[in-house]
């Protein structure tokens, strides 16, 4: 009698796809290695995965983008240098702070530019004369932030360059240009959709399970919690959970309507409920701009279909509005959220105060937090101060109306050239892509009108995609006629 073969599945596996059964196996011994180095020598088990990372980037620079793609929402993963002992004796190592993203896109650009250099990989750099004038426009943008920062607020002109070398000018490197150098086909960005959606399932999920797990006292409001050791790659505020959600969703309803598939669309509609159900005011908000600016595109159709189903659809309506607009009227009206309105409306009139003083140029970028810090009044009644809760203020405060103008220009430059290439778009499915980039945009930078992540991955890498996007498309008769 033949004994049973244990290994059968696994090899029957194995023949249909030996590449990703030896790529999972690797990567698994891989990552066996690196954790027993961490355990041993946390450095020397930091250097070991930083090898591999670059080798990835040198050779499959694509498989790093789809981690960066992956991690890009969870602003609050940070890696922090001063954790591990004996960073303090390796030069300013120990001051080294920053998201899992922003390491992940400096890997890549380090990998790109060597692979380039080794001839290992081509880089079309005739790309971005495409979108030129986004990058021009911008560029404008750091000319006046550096100018207000030689004058900056206080004379904290040191803490103002650091701010513009980081974030101002390494998200327009990271998130702006790498996408549209890396990016070369549509099945590439096809997948960094998938990654992207994916994602918004996970956080979707770990959002719903805050009702079970973390679960806090007063209004019930999905939002982000500890996982272990401390562990909260999305913080603990609600908003997080909001931010990235909208930003996510309409590329979910894209998915639905290109790969119809009844759990897409099972998810997009989880997705936009979770995010409701975060009682984030900027997630409702930005959800609210999102279906308007769609109603808007798209009223012409809209007046002929509703006379026809005028009476299903307000019923379906009145179902799902109703409670949804109850609760939240409800839940708007209690002390917690006066307080954090008038948080907010105070710190919008010591901005508008001290933009009095500079209003062309601003005080210098990052100087806000300083400015709010030396707000006795607002210390004394709010604690600790944030930054502002709106990119508007910000910027006026910061680099004064010139560079509020300037930034609108960039904005609208990268709004233009993406309904450009939707309204070249000849096939369906490149049209609701585009599309569905566009609404994207607009819920993100929405968003960023009441939060504070307004220079993170969260905001820039959408914005980067996007334009890599309208780079293959404004080009319709090219790619129309493309799978």
């Amino acid at each position: 009698m033949q004994s049973p073969n244990f290994l059968r599945p696994w090899q029957n596996v194995y023949k249909r796809e030996p590449v990703g059964c030896s790529t999972a196996i690797m990567a698994l011994f891989l990552f066996s290695i690196a954790f027993v180095l961490y355990s041993v020598i946390p450095f020397l088990g930091i250097a070991f995965v930083s090898l591999i990372i670059f080798l990835v980037g040198i050779f499959k620079i694509e498989y790093l983008f789809y981690a960066l793609v992956s991690v890009s929402f969870f602003h609050a993963w940070d890696i922090d240098f001063s954790a591990y002992g004996g960073s303090g004796s390796i030069g300013f190592l120990n001051t080294v702070n920053a998201p899992v993203a922003d390491f992940l896109a400096v890997a890549i650009f380090v990998s790109l530019f060597f692979s380039w250099l080794l001839r290992i990989r081509k880089i079309d750099f005739a790309r971005l004369k495409k979108v030129w004038l986004v990058f021009f426009v911008y560029g404008l943008f750091l000319l006046v932030a550096f100018i207000s920062s030689r004058s900056a607020y206080g004379g904290l002109i040191v803490e103002s360059t650091d701010y513009l070398l980081r974030p101002l000018i390494f998200i327009a490197i990271v998130y702006l240009i790498l996408p549209i150098l890396i990016i070369k086909n549509k099945e590439t960005f096809m997948n960094v959709l998938y990654f992207w959606f994916g994602t918004g399932i996970l956080i979707a999920i770990y959002g719903f399970l805050s009702l079970f797990l973390d679960y806090g006292v007063g209004w019930i409001g999905l939002h982000p919690f500890v996982l272990f050791n401390n562990f909260a790659p999305l913080g603990v505020n609600h908003n997080a959970i909001g931010e990235a959600l909208v930003t996510i969703l309409p590329l979910g309803f894209y998915l639905w309507y290109a790969k119809k598939r009844v759990w897409i669309g099972a998810f997009t509609i989880f997705i936009l409920l979770i995010s409701i159900a975060t009682l984030s005011r900027s997630a409702l908000v930005s959800i609210l701009v999102s279906f308007t600016t769609l109603a808007y595109i798209y009223r012409q159709k809209i007046k002929e279909f509703l006379p026809k189903n005028f009476f299903v659809w307000t019923v379906i309506s009145v179902i799902l509005l109703v409670p949804i607009v109850w609760y939240i009227s409800i839940f708007l009206s209690t002390n917690i959220v006066k307080s954090s309105n008038d948080s907010r409306l105070e710190m919008s009139k010591i901005a508008f105060f001290y933009i009095k003083e500079e209003p062309l140029l601003g005080h210098g970028p990052g100087t806000f937090i300083y400015m709010l810090a030396d707000t006795e009044i607002f210390r004394y009644e709010y604690g600790d101060p944030v930054d502002s809760h709106g990119i508007i203020q910000k910027i006026l405060l910061e680099e004064g109306v010139v560079g509020l103008l300037i930034f609108a220009l960039f904005v609208y430059f990268i709004l233009r050239y993406l309904w450009e290439a939707f309204s070249k778009a000849k096939k369906d499915d490149n049209k609701y892509l585009l599309l569905a980039l566009f609404i994207m945009v607009i819920s993100s930078l929405t968003f960023q009108l009441f939060s504070t992540s307004y220079f993170k991955a969260v905001l820039w890498l959408p914005l980067g995609i996007s334009l890599t996007v309208t780079v293959f498309y404004l080009n319709s008769s090219l790619y129309d006629s493309k799978k």
